[in-house]
């Protein structure tokens, strides 16, 4: 035996390979035999099947598109001044579109980015430089100036005026005589004196009593006693 198995090695060694072979094949057949008889839902129970469900029909799917636009608001992007919201503020100014930054924009004050345009400044409001305070103000149309010392706007030429107004000056002009021109090496001629018109007197009426006068009146009193003696 020992001498067939040292002859016979090799094929020894590829029967034992084999018959191994055979047996993992035997194992794998019956194991899939096995599986092969288990339920494939794995969720049903094996004792109580679950019961089948009616299928609902299926409802016509709808494709619907939603989107939002913004609002345009101060300093956003524009074309046209129609771009650019109307009524805009507490103010309710309309906005316009600046041709140079195309953005929206209160016409009255562009710098400004939330489009509310500050309080004016007037007289006698605080200012900290000139360029705070308004210029061409009133109908004198002034330059006010900001007053280093109290830091308001004040009209320079009458600082001590609260409405930036200063009072009219009357000034009464006085004549100043003028020096008569002379020449140099001509006689001066002498003054000569015109003898003026003296004035007419004019002669009244003499008044008095005249005889006709007299004799009316006595007749008139022998009239009146010849009238009683009747």
């Amino acid at each position: 035996m020992k001498e067939f198995l040292k002859k016979n090695w090799q094929i020894s060694l590829v029967g034992f390979t084999t018959l191994i072979l055979a047996v993992i094949a035997l194992a794998t057949a019956w194991r899939l035999y096995q599986v092969g008889k288990e339920p494939i839902a794995p969720t049903a129970p094996t004792s109580f099947p679950q019961a089948d469900e009616p299928e609902e029909p299926l409802e016509e799917a709808v494709c619907t598109l939603e989107f939002t636009i913004e609002a345009i608001s101060c300093y956003d992007a524009c074309t046209v001044d129609t771009d650019c919201p109307q009524n805009f503020g507490d103010d309710e100014v309309d906005l316009v579109c600046d041709e140079d930054e195309n953005i929206c924009v209160n016409e009255s004050c562009s710098d400004e980015d939330d489009c509310v345009c500050p309080e004016a400044i007037s007289c006698y409001d605080a200012c900290t430089v000139d360029t705070d305070c308004p210029q061409n103000f009133g109908d004198d149309e002034v330059d006010l100036v900001c007053d280093e010392d109290e830091n308001i706007c004040v009209n320079e030429s009458c600082s001590d005026e609260d409405d930036c107004v200063c009072p009219e000056e009357s000034h009464t002009p006085t004549p100043t005589p003028s020096p008569s021109p002379s020449v140099a090496g001509s006689p001066v001629p002498s003054p000569s004196l015109v003898p003026s018109p003296s004035p007419q007197q004019v002669e009244l009426p003499e008044a008095g009593i005249i005889s006709p006068t007299i004799l009316a009146t006595l007749g008139g009193i022998i009239l009146v006693l010849i009238g009683l003696l009747l």
